[in-house]
């Protein structure tokens, strides 16, 4: 199924932040570390936006050089609003540290280098995803969240990745689908929101990227942060841009982080196709994938990410397979002349309007 969509950030003009979606929450949203048996932790943002215990549990996974931050959880709680669901944002193990509270608040009473000081990646861990393979750390992330969120046997949720983060959460997929957590687990959708590695990258592709991902952050500055001020919900921004110290925060976190995040970056050179092939195969066989399970790949109009052709061929290859697969690409209105690129959720408007009339 090939989906084109419509979204206007123009609709939530003088919307309230309940109506937007990231008030009435509040007590159902929690930020926590969690600590592994091998000392190492990472954090792991909830958000509770089911009605009575009834809608998806959704689990994401935070792209490879993004953090838990107050932007990310605004964005989140829409989502989790919006789609009445439960989401669940793990970090990547080696890229965490921000100091927060319990409520993803910027907390500067914590101390920095002690937090950092537990966040990393064993040699076994790098080495592994020099040669690109998440499986060790996705494992690490399934089980905090399947911890965190008490989930039993055979509860169904779904997996969700942004941009090069859409490879960590198939290869969750896949760490469910060999069965090597305390449980097993149901997997109702993939969900790979415009990737930018569904088949394996050359050197150049990969540079490309990089480059391309710095026009996007101009792209996200210049336009989609002035959505925010326009409907009158500019007052966070990402993180960086917060203030003085946040931006010598973010820097400071990152700098210390630089070598798992350019190995993790590295690793994507891999490609996502042959991880899902995987997850089709072995999933099969157990029952953590069914004919019902789908896999939707999200692109925005004018992403310079991902590649439309890279999409349908994936979508070809997972329907034959006999799963169900979605494609659905989102654009700016006919009177609108915004083009939506790879960080198009960055603008609030947008992203209520992607959790509100995508359909599911």
């Amino acid at each position: 199924m090939f989906k084109e969509i419509e979204v206007d950030h123009r609709i939530w003009a003088d919307s309230t932040a309940g109506e937007l979606g990231y008030a009435g929450l509040e007590s159902q949203t929690a930020l926590h570390t969690y600590t592994h048996t091998d000392g190492s932790t990472h954090d792991v943002f909830v958000v509770d936006g089911r009605q009575n215990g009834d809608g998806p549990t959704i689990l994401k996974s935070a792209s490879l050089d993004y953090r838990i931050n107050p932007f990310l959880i605004r964005q989140e709680t829409i989502n989790a609003s919006k789609l009445g669901a439960r989401i669940a944002v793990a970090e990547l193990p080696g890229v965490s540290g921000l100091p927060l509270d319990s409520h993803g608040q910027l907390d500067l009473s914590v101390d920095i280098d002690e937090k950092i000081s537990t966040v990393g990646q064993s040699k076994q861990e790098f080495a592994q995803i020099r040669y690109g393979s998440f499986d060790l750390v996705a494992k690490k992330q399934l089980t905090a969240l399947i911890d965190i969120l008490n989930l039993s046997e055979y509860d169904a949720v779904e997996l969700h990745g942004h941009s090069l983060g859409a490879m960590i959460a198939a290869t969750m997929g896949r760490v469910a689908a060999k069965q090597l957590l305390s449980i097993p687990l149901t997997i109702d959708r993939i969900h790979l929101d415009d990737p930018s590695n569904i088949s394996g990258l050359t050197a150049i592709n990969l540079a490309q990227i990089v480059n391309n991902g710095r026009i996007e952050t101009k792209r996200r500055n210049e336009i989609y942060f002035k959505e925010n001020d326009f409907i009158g919900h500019g007052d966070i921004t990402a993180f960086e841009r917060q203030s003085d110290e946040t931006a010598r925060i973010s820097k400071y976190v990152k700098a210390r982080q630089k070598n798992v995040v350019f190995n993790c970056l590295q690793a994507t050179r891999w490609g996502i196709q042959p991880i899902l092939s995987d997850v089709i195969e072995q999933g099969s066989q157990n029952g953590t994938v069914s004919p019902e399970t789908v896999v939707s790949i999200a692109r925005y109009k004018e992403s310079l990410a991902s590649n439309v052709g890279d999409a349908h061929t994936l979508h070809d290859t997972i329907v034959s397979s006999g799963l169900r697969s979605e494609i659905f690409e989102y654009t700016s209105a006919a009177d609108d002349p915004t083009e939506l690129g790879h960080q198009t959720l960055a603008s609030l408007g947008r992203t209520a309007s992607v959790a509100t009339y995508t359909p599911r």
